[in-house]
Protein backbone atom coordinates (compact mmCIF):
# COMPACT_ATOMS: atom_id res chain seq x y z
CA UNK A 1 0.00 0.00 0.00
CA UNK A 2 2.58 2.79 0.79
CA UNK A 3 4.55 2.37 -2.13
CA UNK A 4 1.29 2.57 -4.55
CA UNK A 5 1.30 5.79 -2.59
CA UNK A 6 4.67 6.91 -2.98
CA UNK A 7 4.41 5.74 -6.84
CA UNK A 8 1.37 7.43 -7.43
CA UNK A 9 2.90 10.27 -5.70
CA UNK A 10 5.91 10.37 -7.73
CA UNK A 11 3.94 10.18 -10.82
CA UNK A 12 1.72 13.00 -9.91
CA UNK A 13 4.52 15.17 -9.02
CA UNK A 14 5.85 14.53 -12.46
CA UNK A 15 2.95 15.32 -14.20
CA UNK A 16 2.70 18.20 -12.56
CA UNK A 17 6.43 19.44 -13.60
CA UNK A 18 5.70 18.22 -16.78
CA UNK A 19 2.61 20.13 -17.14
CA UNK A 20 4.15 23.47 -16.15
CA UNK A 21 7.32 22.75 -18.12
CA UNK A 22 5.34 22.67 -21.50
CA UNK A 23 3.24 25.92 -20.54
CA UNK A 24 6.29 28.09 -19.57
CA UNK A 25 8.03 27.04 -22.78
CA UNK A 26 5.13 27.11 -24.69
CA UNK A 27 4.31 30.22 -24.09
CA UNK A 28 7.85 31.34 -24.26
CA UNK A 29 8.06 29.81 -28.15
CA UNK A 30 4.38 31.39 -28.46
CA UNK A 31 5.72 35.52 -27.49
CA UNK A 32 8.83 34.94 -29.52
CA UNK A 33 7.00 34.21 -32.62
CA UNK A 34 4.49 37.09 -31.85
CA UNK A 35 7.60 39.54 -31.80
CA UNK A 36 9.12 37.83 -34.79
CA UNK A 37 5.59 38.05 -36.99
CA UNK A 38 5.73 41.96 -35.91
CA UNK A 39 9.01 42.39 -37.03
CA UNK A 40 8.77 40.51 -40.24
CA UNK A 41 5.51 43.22 -40.37
CA UNK A 42 7.78 46.52 -39.90
CA UNK A 43 10.66 45.26 -42.16
CA UNK A 44 8.14 44.83 -44.99
CA UNK A 45 5.88 47.84 -44.15
CA UNK A 46 9.20 49.91 -44.42
CA UNK A 47 10.00 52.81 -47.66
CA UNK A 48 12.97 53.06 -49.56
CA UNK A 49 16.20 52.66 -47.20
CA UNK A 50 16.79 56.55 -45.82
CA UNK A 51 20.39 57.56 -47.31
CA UNK A 52 22.26 59.82 -45.17
CA UNK A 53 25.24 61.96 -45.98
CA UNK A 54 27.63 63.25 -43.26
CA UNK A 55 29.97 66.53 -43.51
CA UNK A 56 33.90 65.76 -43.68
CA UNK A 57 35.05 67.28 -41.23
CA UNK A 58 39.56 67.25 -40.86
CA UNK A 59 40.79 67.84 -37.61
CA UNK A 60 44.34 69.14 -37.31
CA UNK A 61 46.28 68.47 -33.88
CA UNK A 62 49.70 68.35 -32.61
CA UNK A 63 51.18 64.75 -32.48
CA UNK A 64 52.80 63.76 -29.01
Amino acid sequence: MHALTQRSTRLAGFMVALGATVLLQGGLLWKFDDVAQRHAAAERSKSAPVSVTLARVTISAPRS
